[in-house]
């Protein structure tokens, strides 16, 4: 039968229990009237005189409860001195009875005291009802959440004061000094420590470190605290406390690099920025706060004490570091400056931290290559040979010395002028070239030549340099004087892209825009030579400019986003998507690697797996859309350059449904009572059922698959029962209706529904034997539990009839069960 209905709340859920007697009634409505859950008499106990007499009640039961009896006498009637508004009296049978609900924590002294009058002749009776407590209270703190800190300097077992809990009920149902960290204890940092008051009230409750705390691990705490009564069941009050860890200075600043290498031209002026360095510290506040600083002995750079920013105070001077071999003879190895940066905080002690730096000069190619002929004989101031010398007959010997370094001071040497008839050659050797016979000479035809041997220019730069950055320095000269021998200089061709200047008086060339290698990296650049004369005479040369890459251009991904869709059915293994990144940098600087972004792999852990190498995203387990229907993953493709450069793309999936889940009915159980005189079509209830499922696979249609003798009917799409017939017809006091789900493609639900409707004249009001419902606690479970057995909630009860129970409502995951027998609620085993 139909039961009133009692909400239990549990571990964060609402549970609609029902009961019901195993049969139908006698055929009228009942009502009992509610015991005390305690299991009290209604008939209370007193201590009968003839003035004086002592009741007791339990507080919190329904009005009309009885209280007890006064001592009564034959003839007489009874009646209140001053009639209080709690209570009633019978004034013949002397029967004391609740007007209101008692509450004892509204009382002062826990009690009423009243007097009551006799009819003639008058005589008083002393009445004192002692309402006792129950457990209606939980523990309460003073407030519901407080903020505390602890420094993370403190040692072991420091303690910090807590307020504890009070409690309106009293005895036994009050406080306890049971107090437990529910929640928020990360590695078990904190515990509860309860001591006595030496004045016999509440006991002191204290938070206690238990070992060493650091801020850079965690800062903040948020505990959860419980206190309990002693009550049966108990109650409990929480308490959230709010917990800062206050930073001490024990981080060193660190920088995100060792050391430094940087490269820097050679002739780069006082003032020059170098690079700039970063470090960082975990502390807070001044003990966080950084300065930059150089050793005192540092002449050649200054650091900005704020931006770490590196700078030349000076030209530079570097020594030569040691190397085993050189590219030539005359050649030098690289110089480089190596010094020290320091980043001390403002924390107290304050501390320091270091990186090295490493300038390595760049030759700036200031030098010009000299030329030196070598003849035969050694002391000859030309070179001769004999007209029937045979082809290869050396001539003369040509060596270029250069001081510049590297390749600004390796040359190139060519006949520019005097061999119109290519009678002649150069043979180049490592150490020098060699003039050769390239032909027949005849001395009658020509017996002079003036062959003019050049060495070519070349510069190295870093895409990087600044504009006005020195290139190199073109010289010619004339052996003319006055206005004939002013030489003018401008570039012929090869500046097309106005990356290079040149004074027409020096022959200075500098940079006047910026370069990009990724345009083009080697420049050759055509120079004339003009002087000032009337009919000017002109000479060419040639210099070329090898551009250096660095790391300028992060990887760029064909595509910043792309979407894609995937059925859940895909097995492991499948490809997502084709991820393409590109870099226009060189060698390790274009060199990219594809990882997954840190929240992917947190958010979607053990899911995709992506080729570091060729950006091939995949499953590595099959996906479930009903768990996660969209995912939002995130690619970064990163150079290898130092430092690294790196851009982002977004790869959104969406997971295509495949019907893999049957319709489910919640609630399962239907409970409903009806009257006889409702008209055929009247709607009764409404029966749901989902499915994890969508579109198609979602849809649900209902049937009635038995039961109703053919009185109900119910809509297939909406799941509404209606009344086909009349109730009077049939004589059975309850229908059961079983109901099937099923969807569009075909799966169906494991469980149908039941559907109880009963006549409302065979209706019994059932009553719990706990007055206002029931509130049950319990600790949540931890997921690491490999399995989890059942844990003893709380028992409901019905007091006036036998009844089956069952959860109809309120647990979707059925996380709960009931005994249908004994009422008794536990925990699900999960396995």
């Amino acid at each position: 039968m139909w039961c009133l209905q009692c909400w239990l709340l549990t571990a964060g859920a609402i549970l609609l229990v029902g009961a019901q007697t195993p049969g139908p009634g006698p055929g009228k409505r009942r009502s009992s009237v509610a015991e005390p859950a305690f299991g009290y008499s209604a008939q209370m106990q007193s201590r009968a005189v003839d003035t004086r007499v002592t009741l007791e009640i339990f507080e919190g039961q329904p009005m009309g409860s009885s209280v007890g009896k006064i001592p009564t006498k034959p003839g007489f009637s009874y009646r209140f001195n001053e009639p209080p508004r709690e209570f009633t009296l019978d004034p013949n049978t002397g029967e004391i009875k609740t007007n209101a609900v008692l509450d004892r924590e509204t009382l002062k002294n826990d009690r009423y005291d009243l007097v009551v009058l006799s009819s003639q002749p008058t005589y008083p009776i002393e009445v004192r009802i002692v309402v006792v407590d129950i457990n209606d209270n939980p523990p309460e703190f003073p407030e519901p959440s407080i903020a505390v800190s602890f420094s993370e300097s403190a040692a072991a077992g420091t303690r910090l004061l807590l307020d504890a809990a009070s409690d309106k009920d009293i005895g036994v149902n009050g406080v306890s000094d049971d107090y437990r960290i529910i929640a928020g204890n990360k590695d078990d940092k904190f515990r509860l420590a309860v001591t006595a008051n030496p004045t016999g009230e509440t006991s002191y409750l204290h938070l206690e470190t238990t070992g060493k705390l650091d801020r850079e691990t965690q800062g903040f705490y948020t505990l959860n605290i419980s206190a309990r009564d002693g009550g049966n069941p108990p109650k409990y009050g929480y308490l959230q406390v709010n917990v800062t860890i206050l930073d001490v200075n024990d981080n060193p600043p660190i920088f995100d690099h060792s050391d430094y290498i940087v490269s820097l031209n050679e002739s780069v002026p006082p003032g020059t920025p170098v690079l700039q360095v970063m470090a960082t510290d975990n502390d807070l506040g001044d003990n966080a706060k950084i300065t930059y600083y150089l050793a005192d002995t540092e002449r050649q750079f200054t650091v900005d004490p704020e931006t770490g920013v590196i700078s030349t105070t000076e030209p530079l001077e570097c020594p030569q570091q040691n190397c085993q071999h050189t590219v030539k003879p005359e050649g030098s190895c690289p110089k480089s400056c190596v010094f020290t940066v320091f980043a001390r905080d403002h924390g107290s002690p304050r501390q320091d931290g270091r990186t090295y730096v490493t300038v390595n000069l760049v030759d700036a190619n200031d030098h010009d290559p000299i030329i030196k002929f070598r003849y035969f004989p050694a002391t000859a101031g030309f070179a001769t040979v004999d007209e029937n010398a045979g082809n290869g007959s050396v001539v003369a010997a040509v060596s270029v010395v250069d001081q510049d370094e590297g390749l600004n001071g390796e040359t190139n040497v060519r006949i520019v002028t005097g061999n119109e008839l290519n009678h002649f050659r150069l043979d180049y050797t490592p150490s020098f070239d060699i003039v050769r016979v390239n032909g027949v000479l005849d001395r009658e035809e020509i017996s002079k030549y003036n062959l003019t041997v050049k060495s070519e220019y070349s510069a190295i730069l870093s895409e990087l340099a600044p504009p006005g950055t020195y290139v190199a320095g073109i010289t010619a000269t004339d052996e003319d004087s006055g206005v004939n021998a002013q030489i003018y200089y401008a570039f012929v061709s090869g500046n097309e892209n106005q990356w290079f200047s040149i004074n027409a008086d020096s022959g200075l060339i500098t940079t006047r825009a910026a370069l990009d290698r990724e345009i083009q990296g080697t420049v050759e650049l055509n120079i004339s030579a003009r002087d000032g004369g009337p009919n000017p005479k002109w000479a060419h040369t040639q210099l070329k400019v090898t551009i250096l890459d660095e790391n300028d251009e992060a990887p760029e991904f064909s595509q910043s986003h792309i979407n894609v869709s995937l059925s859940e059915s895909a097995p492991p293994g499948t490809l997502v998507a084709m991820l393409t990144a590109s870099d226009h940098d060189q060698g390790t600087n274009g060199s990219v690697a594809y990882t997954l972004h840190p929240a992917v792999r947190q958010r979607y852990e053990d899911t995709f797996a992506l080729d570091s190498l060729t950006g091939q995203l995949t499953t590595k387990k099959k996906l479930d859309r009903e768990e996660i229907s969209n995912y939002e993953i995130h690619v970064i493709a990163r150079d290898q350059g130092i430092p690294p450069q790196s851009s982002t793309a977004t790869v959104y999936l969406s997971v295509l449904d495949i019907n893999d889940n049957n319709p489910e009915f919640y609630p399962q159980k239907y409970f409903i009572p009806v009257s006889e005189d409702i008209k055929p079509g009247t709607s009764i209830l409404k029966i749901t059922a989902t499915d994890k499922d969508e579109g198609e696979n979602a849809m649900i249609t209902f049937k009635l698959e038995s039961g109703g003798d053919n009185l109900f009917f119910i809509d297939e799409w909406t799941g509404v029962i209606s009344l086909r017939g009349n109730l009077k017809s049939s004589s059975k006091p309850i229908h059961r209706l079983k109901i099937s789900a099923q969807d569009h493609g075909d799966k169906r639900a494991v469980d149908d529904a039941t559907v109880e409707i009963i006549k409302e004249a065979y209706m019994e009001e059932l009553h719990f034997d706990n007055y206002g419902g029931y509130d049950f606690q319990i600790l949540e479970d931890h997921n690491d539990s490999p399995g989890i057995k059942r844990r003893d909630v709380g028992t409901v009860h019905v007091r006036n009839s036998d009844a089956t129970y069952s959860i109809v409502y309120g647990d979707p995951n059925y996380n709960f069960y009931i005994n249908e027998n004994t009422g008794k609620i536990t925990t699900a085993k999960k396995n």
